[in-house]
Formats: C-alpha cells, sequence, structure tokens
C-alpha cells in the first residue's frame, strides 16, 4: 500500500500532466470532435432523450477519466519496480 504522501504526490503528478495535455492543440482537436459528435448526436435523438445522452457522455468520459489516471499511476509504479530490478534505486 501506497502512503497517502506519496498518493498525493502521484495526485499531483497526474494533474500536472492532465493539465498539460488539455492545454495541448491535440486535446483542442479531440473536444472539438467529441463536441461535435454529441451535437449530431443531440440532433438525432428525440428531445426527451437529450439528458440520457448527455449522462451516457459523462459516465463514458469519467470512466475513460478513472482509466487514464489508474494507467498514469500504474505506469509510475512499474518505472520504480523496474528500477529496483536495475539495482539503480
Amino acid at each position: 500500500m501506497l502512503s497517502e504522501e506519496f498518493e498525493e504526490y502521484l495526485g499531483a503528478m497526474y494533474e500536472r500532466a492532465h493539465q498539460r495535455f488539455r492545454e495541448s492543440g491535440e486535446s483542442r482537436l479531440l473536444r472539438g470532435r467529441l463536441d461535435d459528435c454529441e451535437a449530431a448526436c443531440l440532433q438525432n435523438v428525440h428531445p426527451n432523450d437529450h439528458f440520457f445522452v448527455h449522462d451516457l457522455l459523462a459516465a463514458l468520459a469519467d470512466a475513460e477519466s478513472a482509466e487514464a489516471e489508474y494507467l498514469y499511476r500504474q505506469g509510475y509504479a512499474d518505472c520504480v519496480e523496474s528500477l529496483k530490478q536495475l539495482h539503480v534505486l
């Protein structure tokens, strides 16, 4: 189990990386595509179902975000373990 301080450190590292990505051109392009897809979806869905579409898209975004954070943390832990195996740490 990781210490609370290390968990906070990893969280801060992830947030910095996430912020840098959100400021990137790639992120802006992806956000534009998502916005276009959402608009097209809402045009083709009955107005009574708009809440469902928004809820579904929010759930998908939450799942993607949770997976990205997990992979970031796991990658960090794997890197540390590799450095230990190489006797660097």
